[in-house]
């Protein structure tokens, strides 16, 4: 099973910065924006998760029984069928068997409330108890500055989805913070590295220094 690794930021915050530099690590493939299709995803498997499970063998009796109501909501398959084919959905998009590390980055989580952050995120680890989350943050004023920049006017998400995101990793300390302004500090990229149990060698100094400076 490779580990899995979700990226989670605002446009602008710097997330294709960090994807850049984890996919120089060996063996890594953390893929690009998703337009949040993740989150129907989610919502059709808590659905799905409410149904009424029974086999066709208590479908049968209950017939027997003229218990039509309980036909009614009456699915063969239930939890664990779901989260295994969701499982081997999510690994199959993202080639998790050509690669020991694979994921994906994301500006619109957060957009929606605490809430909804907070079951989408759960909605990973219930499919991947041991994946690594980033926050991806960086001050406001620079993101508006960044967005200022841009040729075209986009809808690059709002930066107070940041508040949420440091509050998630207030409450969940097995995921990490990830400040932009932290790419300078060698101990806070160690850190970064230390989180996917990656060793920071020369070699990844030489290639953060291409990536962070292009």
């Amino acid at each position: 099973m490779p580990q899995v690794v979700l990226v989670v930021g605002v446009g602008r915050s710097g997330s294709t910065l960090l994807q850049r530099v984890l996919n120089t690590m060996p063996s890594t493939n953390v893929c690009g924006e998703n337009r949040n299709a993740w989150l129907h995803v989610a919502r059709f498997a808590s659905a799905w998760l409410q149904l009424r499970v029974g086999s066709r063998a208590e479908y049968d009796r209950r017939e027997q029984q003229r218990d039509h109501f309980w036909l009614a909501w009456y699915n063969v398959e239930g939890g664990d069928t779901l989260i295994d084919a969701l499982r081997t959905l999510f690994l199959a998009l993202y080639q998790g068997d050509r690669w020991r590390r694979v994921g994906f980055k994301e500006i619109r989580l957060g957009q929606q409330g605490y809430e909804l952050l907070q079951a989408q995120l759960e909605f990973f680890r219930m499919l991947f108890p041991d994946c690594r989350i980033i926050f991806n943050v960086r001050s406001a004023q620079a993101i508006a500055r960044s967005q200022a920049r841009q040729a075209r006017p986009a809808d690059f998400g709002d930066p107070a989805a940041q508040a949420l995101f440091e509050r998630y990793a207030r409450e969940h300390r097995d995921v990490l913070l990830w400040r932009y302004e932290d790419w300078d500090k060698p101990r806070a990229v160690q850190r970064l590295y230390a989180y996917l149990g990656e060793p920071y060698s020369e070699a990844y100094r030489r290639a953060l220094d291409i990536k962070t400076q292009s």
